[in-house]
């Protein structure tokens, strides 16, 4: 996966309060999978509305060298700002935003918890699932589409 172009944030140490429900593509699952492996861990069950790769009781993240697309997007876009106010080095405009996630096109997304639930709220975040495949995201009146065919954009 190409996650070039992803400002990046830095998340202060033990905040887990965005790692709810997560999206991920099946290259991702495969490179977590193989992760996991090599620690001698196997993929967690999903409990709740919660990140199943948190660990510890600072519920860090386990699999941060290989997280998912979703977990580095989050905190980047006025749409998935951080609750506690930590900035990304730079905010993407929604033209790179649609650019980034056109590179979902044709990958099939995955997450536990689609098997239980179809939406969900989570820390003033509304999610609901595309049925084409996808996510939409809604926070304060703003909504973005996180769509495995959605067009790349200008």
């Amino acid at each position: 996966m190409n996650y070039s172009g992803i400002p990046r944030t830095k998340c202060p140490p033990g905040c887990a309060k965005c790692c709810g429900v997560i999206l991920w593509t099946e290259e991702e699952d495969a490179a977590i999978r193989v992760y996991l492996a090599k620690r001698g861990r196997q993929m967690p069950k999903a409990h709740g509305l919660h990140c199943p790769f948190l660990v510890g009781g600072k519920r860090r993240c386990g699999i941060y060298p290989v997280r998912p697309f979703i977990c580095r997007l989050y905190g980047t876009t006025k749409t998935l700002y951080c609750a506690h106010g930590v900035k990304p080095e730079r905010w993407l405009s929604d033209t790179e935003l649609a650019r980034i996630m056109g590179r979902l096109r044709g990958h099939t997304m995955m997450s536990p918890l689609w098997t239980e639930h179809r939406s969900f709220h989570v820390d003033g975040v509304d999610f609901e699932a595309i049925p084409e495949g996808g996510i939409q995201v809604r926070r304060e009146g703003r909504m973005v589409q996180l769509r495995s065919g959605a067009p790349a954009g200008d």
